[in-house]
């Protein structure tokens, strides 16, 4: 018997990144003993989505539907996932909609899913800078991904890029937080309640999609806020998890470590005008920083809309 594959492509008023990951999708490999269906959550109540679905050629090789997810927020589109997923499929393999897969990406997530037995997969998202985008960018993001062996063992996961094993996550019992539905991070707690569970999370090295970096996101002010929030959420997932004083107070030294050592180094950096170097720093101190707020209740909300 095949087993069946939700594809999971959430979005929100991006209706030309929304047809670019379809057009990708419809070049992917699919193994003979997988049911692949194609599903997009429109977290737009006004459907604004839903003509790029609906104008999909006849001849389009893979089966899409088109859900609505009303309720606003990061997490509550992923949860309108999961819930979908749960009733249709038995595994969920998440991107995003700014994002394009390479042909063999879900033959490689079922391939190391396979080999491993991992209960989530995770694959790597690298990405196509605009012509803009200033020179120690590329560098930054480089250096900001990691390069595990194929198949290794991870303790941490991401939504972009990933295929979830829905039986286990059903036991594990796992949802994404709303209370997280603005300020991101609502995938890292997610992976690491599945870790806390006795879950298991692995890499696969070729299951490439490559992530479509639009104009506004390669300027300093945007890498800052995003380690700003990185760090802020990581402290609140912390919290959550663990709780305890002694987790909360290694939190605590971490960022103040981090704030006092990146700041050291973003100043001799800006001395020497060693701009990569000067960027990574001042993202080390923005996410110690996020840290210590996260600790004392503060929550950054970059997602939040405006109404």
């Amino acid at each position: 018997m095949n087993s069946r594959v939700c594809i999971a492509v959430p979005t929100y008023r991006r209706q030309d990144q929304l047809f670019a990951v379809l057009h990708g999708l419809a070049r992917l490999r699919i193994d003979a003993d997988l049911d692949v269906e194609i599903v997009v959550f429109d977290n737009d109540a006004a459907r604004s989505g839903e003509h790029v679905v609906t104008s999909l050629p006849a001849g389009y090789p893979i089966p899409v539907r088109y859900e609505v997810v009303p309720e606003p927020g990061l997490s509550s589109v992923r949860n309108g996932e999961l819930t979908w997923a749960y009733a249709h499929a038995e595994y969920l393999a998440m991107i995003d909609d700014d994002e394009i897969p390479e042909p063999q990406w879900l033959h490689e997530l079922m391939r190391v899913r396979r080999k491993t037995g991992a209960d989530v997969v995770v694959g790597p998202v690298p990405v196509i800078l605009p012509d803009e985008a200033p020179g120690w960018f590329g560098a930054w993001r480089s250096a900001e991904m990691p390069h595990p062996a194929d198949g290794a063992p991870l303790r941490d996961g991401w939504t972009g890029n990933c295929l979830l094993h829905l039986p286990k996550m059903r036991a594990f019992d796992v949802t994404f937080d709303p209370t997280m539905n603005f300020s991101g991070g609502e995938d890292t707690l997610f992976f690491r309640q599945i870790l806390a569970r006795g879950g298991k999370i692995a890499y696969a090295a070729r299951a490439t999609v490559w992530e479509l970096m639009s104009a506004d996101r390669v300027s300093l002010g945007f890498v800052v806020a995003r380690h700003f929030r990185k760090g802020n959420t990581l402290a609140r997932c912390d919290q959550r998890i663990h709780g305890d004083p002694l987790a909360i107070g290694v939190r605590v030294a971490k960022g103040c470590g981090l704030t006092a050592i990146g700041s050291f180094r973003a100043l001799a950096c800006a001395l020497t005008w060693r701009n990569a170097e000067f960027v990574r720093s001042a993202c080390d101190v923005a996410r110690g920083v996020g840290m210590i707020a996260g600790l004392f209740g503060v929550s950054y909300e970059p997602y939040r809309r405006q109404t």
